[in-house]
């Protein structure tokens, strides 16, 4: 048995949050079946995958793990490392794209000395206001 305990799957504190949830992983594989067909099209002309980082916003996979309060999808680490795995399958780069966008957009929860401007960020990021729902992909590759 593993002793990394905060990684077992927690419950769905309500029904919404479970529709939230299974809604969440039926976009992850619908647009990762897309990306499938386009991948090969991506690595041959050397594009940025600008369309499949807008897929991802619009199919609301940019937000799972901020809290709903700021219009996430309140899921947790577990489930957001699963949407990473059903994106993945589709183009394994765009699943990499997401699971850094996780980590940096969750990190300023973390690690801010003053926890109302990280909501104030996450916020941000869910909207995709002018510091926008982009800014931690955008941060990792130099040409989107």
């Amino acid at each position: 048995m593993s002793n990394v305990h905060f990684l077992r799957e927690p419950e769905p504190a309500n029904t919404e949050q479970q529709e939230r949830r299974q809604n969440l992983f039926a976009q992850a594989s619908e647009v990762s079946a897309k990306f499938a067909r386009r991948g090969p099209e991506l690595d041959r002309l050397g594009l940025p995958p600008r369309d499949e980082i807008e897929a991802l916003r619009q199919a609301g996979l940019l937000s799972g793990l901020h809290a709903p309060e700021v219009g996430g999808a309140g899921l947790s680490w577990v489930d957001g490392l699963r949407l990473v795995r059903i994106v993945a399958r589709g183009e394994s780069s765009i699943g990499q794209l997401l699971g850094y966008h996780y980590v940096n957009s969750q990190y300023v929860y973390w690690a801010a000395a003053d926890p109302r401007q990280a909501w104030v960020f996450g916020a941000e990021t869910v909207s995709g206001s002018s510091t926008g729902a982009l800014r931690s992909i955008r941060a990792i590759p130099a040409w989107c």
